[in-house]
């Protein structure tokens, strides 16, 4: 039996934010122009099952900040 370590896709995303009506979630832009969002602790690979839709105001709209790009890495995304 071979040991191959199997690497985990990284979700795609055009942008990410930090809302302040949200601070435990982290919002997404994805490539296709839908808005996700998901639980932003405990900080791991997101997985894109796990994602949620939202109906809401787009994030670049809201009062927050965006998701610096050095924590991509933390949370297992990579942006387009």
């Amino acid at each position: 039996m071979e040991n191959e370590k199997l690497e985990e896709k990284k979700v795609v995303v055009k942008n990410a934010w930090w809302l302040l009506a949200y601070p435990s979630s982290i919002f997404f832009e994805m490539p296709d122009g839908q808005i996700k969002f998901t639980a932003s602790k405990p900080a791991r690979n997101v997985k894109e099952s796990e994602l949620r839709d939202y109906k809401g105001h787009h994030p670049k709209y809201g009062t927050g900040r965006n998701f610096p790009d050095y924590m991509f890495r933390f949370y297992g995304l990579e942006k387009c």
